[in-house]
C-alpha cells in the first residue's frame, strides 16, 4: 500500500511539473525597448537623458505648494528637452525656446545626490517614468510635483 501512495505522488508531481511548463516563446525586444517603469532619480545622467530628452511631453498637472494639496491642471502645455540644452515650450499655440541644464545637486526630499534639470530658476528632480508618465518635482521646500505624458504630435 505504501508503494502505491509513493507512485501516485510521483505521478501527481510529474503532471504538475508538465502542466506548469510553458511552450510560449520568450519575447525579444528591440534595442530601443524601454521598461514600462523606471526610477530615474538614482540613475546616472546619461540614463536620465535617454528617457527625458527628445520626447515631446504634455504637462497634465502640478500638485503641492504650501498646503501640499494645491492642484493645477493644464490643458495645452508641452515641453520638449532637446539634447543640445534647448527646451521648447508650447502653450496655447505659442512656442518659445530657452536653455536648460543638468546639475548635480542634493535632493531635498531624500538627501541623496541626484541630477536636477534646471530651466532658469526652477530645478526639477526627475523621479521616473511610469508607463507613459514622467514624474518630476521641484527641488525646494513647498514645491510642486509635476505629471507629464508622452504627447502625440497633434
Amino acid at each position: 500500500m505504501g508503494s502505491v501512495k509513493y507512485a501516485l505522488w510521483i505521478v501527481v508531481l510529474i503532471v504538475f511539473v508538465y502542466a506548469c511548463k510553458s511552450n510560449k516563446p520568450v519575447a525579444k525586444h528591440s534595442k530601443n525597448y524601454r521598461p514600462t517603469t523606471v526610477v530615474l532619480s538614482d540613475k546616472p545622467l546619461d540614463t536620465m537623458k535617454k528617457y527625458v530628452e527628445g520626447i515631446r511631453w504634455k504637462m497634465l498637472n502640478s500638485i503641492g505648494g504650501i498646503t501640499g494639496s494645491d492642484k493645477n491642471n493644464f490643458e495645452d502645455l508641452y515641453y520638449t528637452f532637446l539634447g543640445n540644452g534647448t527646451m521648447i515650450s508650447e502653450k496655447n499655440g505659442d512656442t518659445s525656446r530657452q536653455k536648460y541644464s543638468w546639475k548635480q545637486k542634493t535632493d531635498i526630499h531624500t538627501g541623496d545626490s541626484t541630477y536636477v534639470l534646471f530651466t532658469g530658476l526652477a530645478g526639477w528632480i526627475v523621479d521616473g517614468i511610469y508607463k507613459d508618465t514622467l514624474r518630476m518635482a521641484d527641488n525646494h521646500p513647498d514645491g510642486y510635483s509635476y505629471t507629464f505624458v508622452k504627447a502625440n504630435n497633434d
